[in-house]
């Protein structure tokens, strides 16, 4: 019997079982990064090394797993730009990871998947509403989105082949993508640009390539395919686009994956009008049709891996001639991680080689505070990046030694190797708190720059001052901290309270300049970040105290001492 439908309702069904589709794409990508949000996934990502094939698998198996490409792509130009990951790597991690995408269009293909997938969602759906676990809700959710995506590619295939199949337009329209294939290329790359999703559009393709061949439609898989080409284009742009504003590294890693993304298109392209009538020869049935999608789609990643990745050094040259990096900013970073056993063993030598660290940690954080001067005034995104590379590098140092010194063996340390123990721990901890401001006082600039908000001259001048004071006593307690030095230490302390009455003189200052103005109604986005950002300098100063602490106080022990002794007495008499 056939089943009639009106125009309306039916494209209403069909761009609903498209919403259901993109929704369950969408979401299971979603909750499978959350899944995978933990530290192994990451060290995963970090450990590729210089070696291209296991930088591709990794690259490959991450993208498998969270079903996002630009998931991979940004994790991993996060990387680069933090200095944990060569742009060498991440290009060949991005290689892999477009072949990881393919996984999605092969399960749209099993036959009959469909069916079972509506009894799927019911029983996700009554597992989250009834089982409380995260775990159970966390998988419940990739159940229930798995089936989303299945149920709203059969809602389109069932309403196209029954309705919109039979309309001339969707015949022409067919027709037109035959003999206009590099229109086709287009459309797919628009079509992808717009829903941001490889593999929804592929799903999507597949669905109503099946729809069409079971309808009778005079669509063949030499105008399909083209689609599918451009759908692989497209996914590259949002990520070419949003490297512009990055460093060169970013920018490398960008054009690299766009360059072979361009390259494999138009030899497929070619390739394809090479072999049109073996194309048009071949049989094509609703579940064949799927499948032959699928498998084109993982030939033409398959083949793009094959040719590209011994072409490594090739992409890595040419993006460095496109792209070309600044001066280096300042010197390479890196440290030298300590052997645990040296710690058990030689307390004495594990205690010199983690102070030796500790110090280079607080010569980091130095650097820090200089090339945020730079930036204050250049607003360069070359020192930006540099900048977060050396915070990160100072929170590897602090989680390294502390994992370092955990391995001291109780009982195994001397009284002066007991103090030196917990110096360095003490230390470090502060000496990380201060390079987080430090990034801080660093987002809070760059945010600045980028509302276009500008501070006024006195603004610029006390902000220079305090910054200005604040490398002075960093570097100042990082030389106390290197030489246990005493009386510079009560120095720092007694000069605390002074740094503390600059910072509140600067505050009283500006509101009192913004009350003569107009009066203050509500606090602006500058007001609120001129507190943030002497509230930061003020914390570095708390936190360089605390270091220059271990070493010397302000506070006159015999002082206490004779309270203690006249409270006592009056006591006495009691007893």
């Amino acid at each position: 019997m056939e089943i009639k439908f009106e125009l309306i309702p039916l494209i209403a069904l069909i761009i609903g079982g498209l919403a259901l589709f993109l929704y369950g794409i969408t979401s299971l990508s979603n909750s499978l990064k959350e899944l995978a949000n933990g530290d192994r996934f990451r060290r995963m990502i970090s450990k590729a090394t210089s070696n291209p094939i296991k930088s591709c698998a990794i690259g490959t198996g991450f993208t498998t797993i969270i079903q996002s490409s630009g998931g991979t792509y940004a994790l991993s130009i996060g990387l680069v730009k933090a200095g944990a990951l060569e742009y060498r790597s991440a290009i060949a991690i991005v290689i892999g990871a477009n072949l990881g995408t393919c996984i999605t269009s092969f399960l749209i293909s099993i036959p009959g998947i469909s069916q079972f997938m509506p009894f799927v969602a019911l029983i996700a759906a009554f597992v989250m509403m009834v089982v409380h676990s995260r775990k159970a809700q966390q998988w419940s959710q990739i159940a229930f989105s798995f089936s989303l995506i299945f149920f709203g590619i059969w809602l389109m295939e069932f309403f196209i082949k029954n309705g919109i199949a039979t309309q001339d337009w969707f015949t022409h329209f067919m027709e037109f993508l035959n003999n206009y294939p590099w229109l086709g290329l287009l459309f797919g790359t628009a079509v992808t640009l717009i829903f941001q999703s490889c593999s929804a559009v592929i799903g999507v393709i597949q669905g109503v390539f099946a729809a069409a061949v079971l309808s009778g439609s005079p669509i063949t898989l030499f105008g399909m395919l083209p689609i599918v080409i451009g759908s692989n284009i497209g996914a590259m742009i949002p990520a070419v686009l949003s490297a512009f504003g990055g460093n060169a590294m970013a920018k490398r890693v960008a054009f690299a994956n766009g360059f072979m993304k361009v390259t494999a298109g138009l030899v497929f392209m070619g390739l394809l009008y090479a072999v049109q009538p073996f194309l048009n020869s071949l049989g094509v049935t609703e579940n064949t049709a799927r499948l032959q999608i699928a498998i084109f789609h993982l030939i033409f990643n398959l083949t793009s891996v094959l040719v590209f990745l011994p072409l490594l050094n090739f992409l890595c040259w040419m993006s460095a001639k496109v792209f070309p990096s600044k001066k280096s900013v300042g010197e390479k970073i890196a440290f030298t991680e300590l052997d645990p056993k040296v710690m058990k063993s030689f307390p004495s030598t594990g205690l010199s080689l983690a102070n030796d660290l500790s110090i280079k940690m607080f010569n980091y954080v130095v650097k820090m505070f200089e090339c945020l001067d730079k930036y204050m005034k250049e607003n360069d995104e070359e020192v930006k990046d540099y900048i977060l590379e050396l915070e990160r590098a100072v929170d590897n140092i602090d989680r390294h030694l502390a994992d370092f010194l955990l391995h001291a063996v109780p009982g195994s340390l001397s009284y002066t190797d007991q103090t030196r123990y917990a110096y360095i721990m003490r230390g470090i901890k502060d000496i990380e708190r201060i390079g987080d401001y430090g990034e801080n006082l660093l987002n809070f600039y760059s945010s600045m720059y980028e509302k276009k908000e500008k501070f006024d001259t006195n603004q610029k001048t006390e902000l220079t001052e305090a910054h200005k004071e604040a490398i002075d006593i960093i570097m100042r307690t990082m030389k106390i901290y290197e030489a246990a030095d005493k009386q510079a230490a009560l120095t720092i302390i007694q000069e605390r309270r002074d740094y503390v009455q600059l910072l509140d003189k600067y505050q009283n200052a500006y509101f009192t300049r913004e009350m003569k103005k107009k009066g203050v109604e509500k606090a602006s986005y500058l007001s609120l970040v001129y507190v943030d950002i002497l509230n930061c300098y003020e914390r570095v100063y708390a936190h360089c105290a605390n270091i220059a602490k271990l070493f010397n106080s302000d506070k006159d022990p015999n002082r206490y001492a004779k309270k203690d002794e006249t409270r006592f007495s009056a006591m006495a008499s009691r007893y």
